[in-house]
């Protein structure tokens, strides 16, 4: 989706800060409550998924396993989310190293029911008030994702590997904003 900005505005891009040690008081009090985003650089640093979820582990864990794969062509406005394609995980892991940009990825699976033995590698959720059955599980590599909320979950992304860009706009640009949510078939 685009953003749609009157005539003579402008937002700034802002530095979303990166802290560690918070409790989880302190995360929704000074976070969560006052609606502003925060990187918590040790939200999972102690999980065992850190050391031991690669690209051969997650294959050997789950890769008979079909998966559901998303595509996001950006260049179509506004862009659309739609099921593309199914895949072993091992197939699907196997192609990620030449991914190119917008091909289909792994999305919103729920650890749970697809790769139970994986919740194992999941440590506390030091900052939500999710449980760990509740997860879901994203594999990507180039993927792009359209301007989305989440209605009824929190957005806590935890990062295993790798690299993730978000965009994210404040609560007070809400009405300049034309978002669905995440699995909306728009």
């Amino acid at each position: 989706r685009k953003l749609q900005l009157t005539q003579g505005t402008a937002m700034s891009l802002q530095q979303i800060p990166r802290v560690a040690g918070l409790s989880r008081e302190e995360f929704y009090t000074n976070y969560v409550e006052q609606n502003r985003p925060v990187v918590l650089e040790d939200a999972a640093s102690d999980w065992p998924a850190i050391s031991k979820w690669t690209s051969e582990y997650l294959a050997r864990s789950g890769g008979d396993q079909v998966v559901q794969l998303w595509s996001i062509d950006p260049r179509k406005p506004p862009a659309h989310s739609y099921l593309r394609a199914e895949s072993t995980l091992r197939e699907y892991i196997a192609r990620l190293p030449d991914a190119a940009r917008g091909d289909p990825y792994l999305a919103e699976l729920p650890l749970k029911k697809l790769f139970p033995d994986l919740l194992a590698d999941v440590g506390p959720i030091r900052y939500s008030r999710s449980h760990p059955s509740s997860l879901s599980i994203m594999l990507s590599s180039r993927s792009v994702a359209a301007l989305h909320y989440h209605p009824h979950l929190e957005a806590i992304s935890h990062q295993i590997a790798g690299t993730r860009h978000f965009i994210l706009f404040p609560p007070t640009e809400t009405s300049r904003l034309d978002p669905g949510p995440v699995m909306s078939p728009l």
